[in-house]
């Protein structure tokens, strides 16, 4: 009888820590996937702010239909999500947003386009790679 109490016993850690382990990296993948979801997210506010400097015209602030002089506001340069920056590309805007957590590997890069009303272009850098690539919804 005791050594079946012992087995048990050991039965049961060695089952309770394979689903400890489990558990942490499904935790561990839900948060990349998390903290990539609140950068994109961020990008799109960005790229709407951009957006309506876009189209006001230059005496309201704006840009009359170009990104020229367009700058990221402070409130937008980071956040508890990352940092952020904006680089003009001909007429486009080029959108950066880099991870708190590691800022010079873990970065998303967005194309907002002068014709557009959409951030397309992504590009997922470091631990964001592995989820692959933001699908437009409804296209197929």
């Amino acid at each position: 009888m005791g050594q079946q109490q012992l087995l048990l016993i050991v039965l049961g850690t060695i089952i309770i820590g394979i689903a400890i382990t489990v558990g942490l990296s499904i935790f561990g993948g839900n948060s990349v996937l998390a903290e990539r979801d609140a950068l994109i997210q961020d990008l799109n506010i960005i790229a709407a702010n951009a957006r309506t400097y876009f189209v006001k015209p230059r005496n309201m602030g704006g840009g009359s239909y170009s990104f020229q002089g367009y700058r990221l506001p402070k409130g937008f340069k980071e956040n508890g999500n990352g940092f952020f920056e904006c680089v003009l590309q001909g007429n486009d805007l080029l959108l950066t947003a880099r991870s708190r957590e590691n800022p010079s590997e873990d970065i998303i890069t967005a194309v907002l386009r002068s014709g557009g009303d959409k951030l397309d272009n992504w590009v997922f850098y470091g631990k964001f790679e592995e989820y692959g690539d933001i699908e437009d919804e409804g296209e197929e």
